[in-house]
């Protein structure tokens, strides 16, 4: 017999708050372990006969853990309240107790080679059904569209422009893109990258078929999710559903053919954050793509020098996106002096 349930679900299913833990399985595999306090793992433990499977990735997002636990929140209890099973687990035992799964059935050659040479010490590699595929455009359907016109009202020259700036973000040929736009100040919204975000959005959905649920238009903080699907609203009809927009966290293990990611700051204050110069949500965001990876940013935040060795080394990564972007000539600016190439 196989059952799938939570740990939770077990506990209610033998009805442990009377008759004790019973030995009753004998394989316990654990799927997103990277997600699941020690706490709540041992709720499905106590019912094993000793064996255990756990599959998760630590250089995703870890557990989220609300609270504050005072004298137990410093080590040696933290790693049991604030990390994952499985990052203890690998803390613990050698490597002939563990498994690298380092092939991608998810993301094409392009998207995989940065998180694979970041995070996975370029053991990643994508499968061969996926590793060539590219985002698919229904161009019969392009049109001129002044709706897909982002800040202010422009002149028909201006609107041609600007599709054609948008064109050439979208564009399959370049699968992964950093686009910089111009604004400052900005903490947990910003109305230049939600414009931005929804103009995409639009495009591919009105002029090129994209469906919604092919996309994810994803950014660190709700405010800035909440002002995207005001302006998507805007632009898209009523009847027409609109595509997920989301926080990171909320779209760990979901996937899309395009992802549009949004970083949202360029407030000083916020710049050198944890929170958001986090390799693991950078990874999480990037790693949803299939076929096209859109990354939206300021300068403010690209360019910042870290005041700490801790941020520094959480900085690396996105210092290195912008670097792997220029290189492949995909750094898109998006300035009201006008759009370049870099």
């Amino acid at each position: 017999m196989i059952l799938g349930a939570t740990g939770y679900g077990f506990y209610n299913l033998f009805k442990s708050k009377d008759n004790g833990f019973p030995p009753a399985l004998d394989w316990i595999i654990f799927d997103e372990a990277s997600q699941v306090p020690v706490p709540q793992a041992l709720l499905s433990l106590i019912y094993s006969r000793g064996n255990f499977l756990f599959l998760g990735d630590v250089c995703q997002l870890p557990p989220i853990v609300l609270g504050n636990y005072g004298e137990y929140s410093r080590e040696p209890a933290d790693r049991f309240f604030n990390r994952s099973i499985l990052s203890n687990l690998l803390d613990i035992y050698p490597k002939p107790h563990r498994q690298t799964l380092d092939v991608t059935y998810r993301m094409n050659k392009e998207i995989c080679v940065f998180p694979g040479k970041i995070w996975y010490d370029g053991m990643l590699h994508p499968a061969p059904g996926n590793a060539h595929t590219r985002l698919v455009l229904d161009k019969s359907l392009c049109r001129a569209d002044n709706n897909d016109v982002h800040n202010h009202n422009h002149n028909k020259d201006n609107n041609n422009s600007l599709q054609q700036f948008y064109d050439k973000i979208i564009d399959p040929a370049k699968p992964v893109v950093l686009v910089l736009t111009d604004h400052h100040g900005c903490s947990q919204k910003s109305d230049v990258e939600a414009d931005l975000m929804a103009a995409l959005a639009h495009r591919l959905m009105q002029c090129y078929g994209v469906s919604p649920d092919q996309m994810a238009l994803i950014s660190p903080h709700r405010a800035q999710n909440n002002a995207i699907i005001k302006k998507l609203g805007e632009k898209m009809p009523e009847n027409l559903p609109l595509p997920c927009v989301d926080t990171v966290e909320r779209v760990q293990g979901a996937e899309r053919d395009i992802i549009i990611f949004g970083i949202t700051s360029s407030d000083p204050d916020h710049l050198l954050s944890e929170f958001l110069n986090s390799p693991n949500r950078l990874n999480v965001a990037m790693t949803r793509a299939k076929n096209k990876l859109i990354v939206i940013g300021s300068p403010a935040f690209f360019s910042v020098i870290p005041d700490s060795e801790a941020v520094l080394e959480k900085n690396y990564c996105f210092k290195k996106l912008m670097i792997h972007c220029q290189k492949q000539n995909a750094v898109f600016y998006d300035f009201d002096q006008g759009c370049a190439l870099g």
